[in-house]
């Protein structure tokens, strides 16, 4: 064929592939959308692990604050009760209060 032949060939977007069959979707194209759906799924499998691990870190700091909480609590009740026994406190006391400090 010619020249001008091949060009109108081109212009009625049928391709013919390395096998020779014919295509009416441009293989590369066909190929470089198939490689972004690749990363695409590979992208949002991350995305759901990060998300997974943001979750897991967020649940153990919740857990954390609430310990930390429970042993300020326990911490104000045992000063609560220091002062009301005006400063004669037991040794264990005086032992659990060194170690929560």
């Amino acid at each position: 064929m010619d020249r001008q032949g091949d060009d109108a060939f081109a212009n009625r977007k049928v391709f013919i592939d390395d096998l020779n069959h014919i295509r009416l979707v441009n293989p590369a194209l066909l190929e470089s959308s198939s490689s972004l759906v690749k990363e695409g799924k590979q992208f949002i499998g991350q995305f759901d692990n990060f998300i997974k691990t943001v979750r897991d870190v967020r649940e153990a700091m919740e857990k954390i604050g609430r310990i930390t909480d429970g042993e300020r609590l326990r911490l104000l009740t045992l000063q609560n009760q220091l002062d009301k026994s005006g400063n004669s406190t037991s040794s264990e006391e005086t032992q659990q209060m060194q170690v929560i400090s």
